[in-house]
């Protein structure tokens, strides 16, 4: 399981002690995320933070700084730190009950490749550009070094060693999806539903079997300046970045601090 979800990262919480249970945890950033919520072009750390409860990538990089598995079950390196084969989860399963398989992974990495980027550092060739076949990309939108050979594993040759390869497969961007009907499906605990006017909606994945607190997750913008009035009246749970804001929490007891 992937620890870090959507309300666990930076955030001002409102005490627990509610005398009903709540429909929709309302959790509010101090900037929006975007229209539109691709792993594949992800580019701001708020971004970032939304995406995670969706979306999954073959590794989770822990902030301990260790490499645990996600989509992939088990992995094993060549010497030369040229090779890496994955073994994927197949047990895994998108929000509309498909299967994670090798094939989708090679196929979706080689998709959001050739998206163009919203920034300087929004794309998979961040990644990817180490892989065999790189220079040849753009003109047979395929890449020579990603194969494979079965469902369940997947076979990533890079042109030189690649050390980090485990750290950098582990991010955001390198997270696994697939395109239905114009919507974005991953793996994760949370399935997005609605994301307009700076507001979004997620409602629990019912093919993930993590275990999450609440069916239904509320997003918004909340300016920085109001956090601690919304927080203390009931109409915002959660504020992600609470380090953002002035409040003392120490001081408080109606709202409590936690950092990871």
């Amino acid at each position: 399981m992937k620890p870090l979800y959507l309300i666990f990262l930076y955030l001002l919480i409102l005490g627990c002690e509610r005398q009903q249970p709540k429909k929709c945890l309302n959790v509010a950033y101090p900037d929006y995320w975007g229209d539109e919520l691709v792993p594949s072009l992800q580019h701001t750390v708020v971004g970032d933070a939304v995406l995670t409860n969706q979306f999954e990538s073959l590794t989770y990089y822990t902030h301990g700084g260790q490499v645990v598995p996600l989509i992939a079950k088990s992995w094993s390196i060549s010497e030369n730190f040229k090779k890496f084969t994955f073994k994927i989860n197949t047990n895994k399963s998108f929000s509309d009950g498909t299967p994670v398989t090798s094939f989708q992974i090679k196929k979706i990495w080689e998709y959001g490749l050739a998206l163009e980027p919203k920034s300087s550092n929004s794309s998979l060739a961040d990644v990817l550009n180490n892989v065999i076949g790189f220079e040849e990309f753009k003109n047979k939108k395929k890449l020579k070094g990603l194969k494979t050979p079965d469902a369940e594993t997947l076979i990533v040759e890079y042109k030189k060693p690649f050390r980090t390869g485990l750290t950098n497969l582990s991010q955001t961007r390198m997270s696994i999806y697939k395109i239905k009907n114009g919507e974005y499906l991953g793996t994760g605990p949370y399935k997005l539903i609605y994301n307009k006017n700076k507001k979004a909606k997620f409602i629990r994945n019912k093919f993930n079997t993590d275990t999450i607190g609440f069916d239904t997750v509320c997003l918004s913008v909340l300016d920085v300046k109001d956090v601690q009035s919304k927080i203390e009246t009931g109409k915002v749970d959660i504020f992600y970045f609470g380090e953002q804001t002035k409040t003392k929490c120490e001081d408080s007891n109606t709202i409590g601090c936690v950092r990871d």
